[in-house]
């Protein structure tokens, strides 16, 4: 019964670790080409809309990075990879 119920907190804890993972990738993919597209940075240029996309790509890139963070954090309320690790070594939990 224990072993049961370790299981569907580990199901529960690997969808939210797959969701907050494929938030960290969109984030990433949104702020990629505010980072590296060079032409795109020759188009915005001085405009007042320069400092705005700034502001957004900032924005993007801090999102991509909480996101990752959130998937290693300690806190309990938080998915925790590492536990999901340790979860994953129980002979038990493996076999099931």
């Amino acid at each position: 019964m224990q072993i049961e119920r370790e299981i569907l907190a580990l199901r529960g804890q690997v969808k939210a670790a797959d969701e907050e993972f494929h938030v960290a990738l969109a984030f990433h993919e949104a702020w990629k080409p505010a980072a590296y597209d060079q032409a795109l940075h020759e188009r915005i240029g001085r405009s007042y809309a320069a400092n705005t996309f700034r502001v957004i790509a900032a924005a993007l890139r801090r999102e991509m990075l909480l996101a990752l963070m959130r998937l290693w954090d300690s806190d309990p309320r938080s998915v925790r990879m590492r536990a999901v690790g340790e979860s994953l070594q129980n002979s038990e939990v493996a076999m099931s």
